[in-house]
C-alpha cells in the first residue's frame, strides 16, 4: 500500500525525471520536478544539478549559480561544480570570482582540462594575455580534442598583435 506523504524514493524519481526533460528540452517543467524532489529531500545533489542545467539553459543564470552552490554545500570537492561555477560567473560578467572558482576547481582537480579552459577564458576577458596563453596551452595538453582552447588562443594572438603565432 502506497504511503500518502513522500519519501526519500520519491525525491530521487523526481530528480531523474526532472534530468530527463532537460534532456528533452523541456525546462521549466524540468525546474518544477527538481523543486519537487528538493521539497521532499533536500540533500540530494541531482536534484540542483538538473535544475542548475535547465536554469542554465533558460538563461536563469544568478539561480544556476546558486544551484551550484548548493551542491557545494553538499560535496565541497567536487571540482566540476567549481568549474562550472567560473564559467557561469563569466557569462554574468563576474570575472574576478569566476577566476575564483576556477582556481578552487583546478585545487582540487589540477588536470581538469575544463577549468583550465575556463580558467583561459577569464583570463582573456580580464586581459591577461600570458595567463590566457597558458591556461589555453595546458587545456589543450590535457584534451587535444577541444577546439576552444584553440581559438581562444587564435584570437588571444590576434588581439595582441602577434598575427605570425594566431595563423600557425
Amino acid at each position: 500500500m502506497r504511503k500518502n506523504f513522500p519519501n526519500a524514493g520519491d525525491a530521487a524519481i523526481y530528480a531523474s525525471l526532472c534530468g530527463a526533460k532537460v534532456q528533452t528540452g523541456q525546462y521549466k517543467d524540468a525546474i518544477k520536478d527538481c523543486d519537487r524532489g528538493i521539497s521532499i529531500d533536500a540533500s540530494l545533489p541531482t536534484s540542483y544539478l538538473n535544475r542548475c542545467t535547465a536554469n542554465q539553459k533558460l538563461g536563469n543564470y544568478q539561480q544556476a549559480i546558486k544551484d551550484c552552490q548548493q551542491v557545494i554545500s553538499l560535496d565541497p570537492s567536487n571540482a566540476k561544480i567549481h568549474t562550472g561555477i567560473c564559467q557561469l560567473k563569466n557569462v554574468i560578467g563576474e570575472n574576478k570570482s569566476a577566476l575564483v572558482a576556477c582556481n578552487k576547481a583546478l585545487e582540487i582537480d589540477p588536470e581538469s582540462g575544463m577549468a583550465y579552459r575556463n580558467r583561459c577564458f577569464v583570463n582573456g576577458d580580464l586581459g591577461n594575455y600570458q595567463n590566457t596563453l597558458n591556461d589555453c596551452r595546458k587545456a589543450v595538453d590535457i584534451n587535444p580534442k577541444d577546439k576552444l582552447p584553440f581559438l581562444a588562443l587564435c584570437q588571444v594572438n590576434l588581439t595582441n598583435d602577434r598575427y605570425d603565432i594566431a595563423l600557425n
